[in-house]
């Protein structure tokens, strides 16, 4: 490296050692940017002539060509370059280069974010994530965590959505911590805005409800009206989590005030839907039809892609509560697209479980089983439990229709597990419902009974309506039964006997749940069904790991074994099992045990 570097010319070696100091790639546009800085960019001709000398001597190698040309450094190159910049620039101009690059990318991006080009800024984003961080750690370091927290909030909805709010969580956290962040600073109000959303979108809605409700205030005083309008939006999210309608409908209507005064198109369209909500949860459908579609018509004219995406998503729960099946399943099928082509890792598994829920109703119980084992999949990945526990509740209700207690028992009691945990009431009352169904398939007429006292309490103490999403013939005929089973006067009192329960009693007597001793048989062996099936020990190793939402990489690694070696594996997988796509050889581990 030190021969090649001895033959640049000063110029070219004061470009590697700027150039040294992007992590993970670079492009032309960040090249001219970080080169000439801190005179205005260079143009990409003279950029690309600049890195050509760069490249013949195999410092620099090109990434993608096209318009969107990208570079990069082996990295041992890298390091070598860094050292340099060390020595002979003493660090200061080419990290000050980089960090005011990925101050100035992150500015531009807040507000494409929310246009028709959110997509390919996210991809960007992507891209440039490494540099992001790096740049963020060293204005840190620099004292200038002001100048941090600003490029932090301004991709917060690009982390938001592509699924990195563990990573941002752990950052803002620490954050907070430091003296600096102590008083009621605007840079304080934009931690725990960032702090409070992540945290949502983690399923943790008690602590990102009061940071979300901190900020607002904060940034109220300050003067930021656009990001407590914000923090105002998101804290309703929260509180719509929680189930409490009367803290979400205020939120939503101070923010909303907020947000059409200053014109902030996304909290107009979202606190519209956030409003909508409460009128579905109180019954009261017609309301919630025209707010929805008001939602809509502002999501359309900002082009906000994801919005558009969302409002679909509510069109086909609307048309799913109507019983307009068919209707549905495209707005869902539009939302899901929608939500793909941006690559929403935080939506995606909600769009599929929507999927799932729409083939139950039209019957088609493996290709529902199929979408929510898509849907917890991709969740798992994310670490997002909220989306975990509704794809172990959708697949326990699949399981229980297609006849298989013991699978089903097993996803309720997970999905159980991380509502209880979230403190999710009127998620609590739905697992309920669950529970319900399945003892009464099972022969478990009383503790049926029970168990839907415990679920109509839960949607008492929020006041949210019965059949919130829409109507359960299954749960509706397990009433039917029940009652005529029981007699009126049996039925109710075991309701009641289930309604007196704390939260906590229900939680728990659902959790210890056994099945009737004539349903109570052990699930089927995991390796027995891969016998079965004609697999091998290391082909359901492999299809294990691939149950747990690992990449093929992912498992090469785990198992000590070459890629190659692991896409044969699943190559083999897929023929004895007669399959085509890791979605359902992951249903099928899923339905068989396996995972």
């Amino acid at each position: 490296v030190g021969w090649s570097y001895d033959l640049l010319s000063e110029a070219e070696k004061q470009l590697f050692r700027r150039l040294s100091v992007f992590v993970g790639g670079f492009t032309l546009d960040a090249a001219g940017f970080v080169a000439a800085w801190p005179e205005p960019p260079m143009a990409d001709e003279s950029v690309i002539d600049a890195i050509g000398g760069l490249v013949d001597q195999s410092l620099v190698q090109v990434m993608t060509e096209g318009p969107e040309s990208r570079f990069r450094m082996l990295e041992t190159i890298r390091e070598y370059g860094v050292r340099q910049v060390e020595d002979i620039d003493h660090d200061e101009v080419a990290r000050l280069a980089h960090a005011e690059y990925c101050r100035t990318l992150a500015e531009r991006a807040e507000p494409a974010l929310m246009g028709p080009d959110q997509g390919a800024w996210m991809d960007a984003l992507d891209s440039e994530l490494p540099n992001i961080r790096a740049a963020m750690a060293w204005l840190e370091a620099q004292a200038r965590l002001d100048d941090a927290i600003s490029v932090q909030t301004q991709i917060q909805f690009f982390l938001n959505i592509r699924g990195h709010a563990v990573e941002g969580v752990r950052r803002l956290d620490a954050w907070l911590e430091l003296p600096d962040l102590a008083a009621r600073s605007r840079s304080r109000g934009l931690a725990l805005l960032g702090a409070g959303s992540l945290r949502q979108n983690v399923g943790d809605t008690e602590r990102s409800s009061s940071m979300l409700v901190e900020s607002a205030n904060i940034l109220s005083e300050v003067g930021d009206a656009w990001h407590a309008c914000m923090a105002l939006g998101i804290a309703g999210a929260t509180y719509y989590q929680q189930g409490d309608l009367k803290r979400l409908k205020c939120t939503a209507l101070a923010s909303l005030e907020i947000a059409e005064r200053i014109g902030h198109s996304r909290q107009i369209s979202a606190n519209l839907g956030h409003l909508s909500m409460v009128a579905m949860m109180n019954g009261d459908h017609k309301l919630a039809k025209d707010l929805q579609q008001r939602s809509y018509q502002v999501a359309e004219a900002a082009g906000d892609r994801w919005l558009i995406a969302f409002r679909s998503a509510a069109l086909a729960d609307e048309e799913l509560r109507a019983g307009n099946l068919d209707r549905a399943a495209r707005h869902a099928m539009e939302a899901r697209d929608h939500f793909s082509e941006l690559g929403s890792r935080r939506d995606l598994p909600s769009a599929w479980e929507q999927m799932s829920r729409i083939a139950r109703k039209q019957g088609n119980l493996e290709t529902a089983a199929d979408y929510a084992a898509t849907a917890l999949s991709i969740a798992e990945t994310c670490g997002y439990s909220w989306s975990v526990a509704w794809g172990h509740l959708q697949l326990g209700i699949i399981a229980t229709d297609q006849g298989m207690p013991e699978h089903s028992l097993n996803a309720l009691t997970n999905a159980m597990k991380l509502f209880r945990a979230k403190d999710q009431p009127w998620a609590l009352a739905d697992c309920l419902d669950a529970f319900a169904v399945l003892a009464a398939r099972t022969g478990d007429v009383e503790g049926a009974a029970r168990f839907l006292g415990a679920s109509a309490a839960r949607n008492q103490e929020t006041g949210i309506a019965q059949e919130l999403w829409e109507p359960d013939s299954s749960l509706a005929s397990v009433v039917e039964s029940l009652r005529a089973r029981l007699g009126e006067e049996r039925f109710e009192f075991l309701k009641a006997e289930g309604a007196s329960l704390t939260v906590d009693d229900a939680v728990s007597g659902a959790l210890a749940y056994t099945l009737p001793a004539s349903h109570a048989a052990l699930g089927p062996d995991p390796v027995k069904t891969g016998r079965q099936h004609g697999l091998s020990p290391r082909e359901l190793e492999v299809l294990m790991l691939m149950a747990n939402g690992l990449s093929n990489q992912q498992i090469a690694d785990t198992l000590f074994l070459s890629q190659r070696t692991i896409t044969t594996h699943v190559t083999g997988i897929f023929g004895k099992l007669d399959l085509s796509s890791r979605t359902a050889a992951v249903s099928f581990a899923i339905r068989s045990g396996i995972a």
